[in-house]
């Protein structure tokens, strides 16, 4: 993910991409069970009742959580095999693996 103004769309469509293409990664057979670990423990994490910053304390208790969210996400991308997270985000920016876009695909003939 590359570093952005939060206020620009692009730092939000890559923000919820990296959310889709982490999804797209634990669906994914060929991600090793280890790595899939990262998302779990975030998980359990964030819904524990154990916190570095407890959620009483507003607005700090659920920004800790939320950027361990995106910070663990961000990791486990990083961790997980390149081709398939390289596969992964070109099917979500549409490319197409012959060079073209993905609208190319859809195309039905009558």
């Amino acid at each position: 993910m590359t570093v952005q103004n939060r206020k620009s769309p692009g730092f939000w469509v890559e923000l919820i991409n990296s959310f889709r293409l982490a999804w797209r990664l634990i669906r994914d057979h060929r991600v090793p069970w280890l790595i899939k670990l990262i998302p779990l423990i975030v998980l359990i994490y964030i819904v524990s009742p154990i916190d570095v910053i407890p959620d009483f304390i507003l607005g700090l208790g659920q920004l800790d959580d939320l950027a361990l969210l995106i910070l663990g996400v961000q990791v486990f991308i990083a961790v997980s095999p390149r081709a398939i997270v390289q596969m992964h985000r070109d099917d979500i920016a549409g490319i197409n693996r012959d060079g073209g876009s993905g609208a190319s695909k859809e195309i039905i003939d009558a």
